[in-house]
C-alpha cells in the first residue's frame, strides 16, 4: 500500500464512481468522508476542497468533465490530490472517441485534463511534492494517461475498462515528437 490516504482499490474505485452521480460539492464531500468510512472503519483524517471542471468553465469544447478532490491536514500530514475523469457519457464523448482513440486525430479532452490540473494546483496552491493521483474508467484513462504522457500531469494513474492512448494522439500533438518519429522511421 503506498503512503496515500485512498490507497486501496476499492476506495478509489468507489471515489471513480462518484464522478458519475452528479452530486452537489457538499453532498460529494459527505459521500467520499462515508466511502472513506465504510472502506476503512475510520473516520476521514484530513479535511477536502472539490472544484469541477465544469465550474472551471474547463470542457465546453472538448467535452471534458472532471472533479478535482484535494485531501489535507498539517497535524496528520496529508497533502494530496485525485483528479477523477469521467468516461464517455453522450453524443459528444462518442464523437470525441471515435476521432480520438480510433483515428488518433484528436487529444483535446487530454489537453483539458492538463488544464484543469493545472487549474487545480494554483487555485488550492499546491506543493510541486503534492501527489496528484489520476482515477478514471473508460474514455477517462485515455484522457489521463495521454496527458501524463503528454505533460507528465500525474504522479500515479488509477484506471479500470481504460480505453488506451492512441500512438497517433501523441504523434499530433508535438511538432517535436513527430520530428523524431521521422528521423527514426
Amino acid at each position: 500500500m503506498s503512503d496515500v490516504i485512498m490507497n486501496s482499490p476499492e476506495l478509489r474505485l468507489r471515489l471513480t464512481q462518484l464522478e458519475y452521480e452528479n452530486l452537489s460539492k457538499e453532498d460529494f464531500k459527505e459521500r467520499v468522508k462515508r466511502v472513506y468510512l465504510e472502506e476503512t472503519g475510520l473516520e476521514l483524517p484530513a479535511d477536502i476542497k472539490v472544484k469541477t471542471s465544469e465550474e472551471a468553465k474547463i470542457g465546453d469544447e472538448s467535452g471534458y468533465d472532471g472533479t478535482a478532490i484535494y485531501f489535507h491536514s498539517e497535524e496528520n500530514d496529508i497533502e494530496e490530490v485525485y483528479i477523477i475523469s469521467q468516461g464517455s457519457q453522450g453524443k459528444e464523448d462518442w464523437e470525441y472517441n471515435f476521432k480520438a482513440m480510433l483515428a488518433g486525430k484528436d487529444y483535446s479532452q487530454a489537453e483539458e485534463t492538463n488544464i484543469f490540473i493545472n487549474e487545480v494546483k494554483a487555485e488550492f496552491e499546491i506543493k510541486n511534492s503534492t501527489p496528484i493521483i489520476g482515477l478514471s474508467h473508460s474514455l477517462a484513462h485515455n484522457n489521463n494517461t495521454t496527458a501524463h504522457l503528454l505533460y507528465d500531469t500525474f504522479d500515479e494513474v488509477y484506471s479500470v475498462n481504460g480505453a488506451q492512448t492512441n500512438y497517433y494522439q501523441l504523434y499530433y500533438s508535438s511538432d517535436e515528437f513527430q520530428e523524431e518519429v521521422q528521423d527514426k522511421f
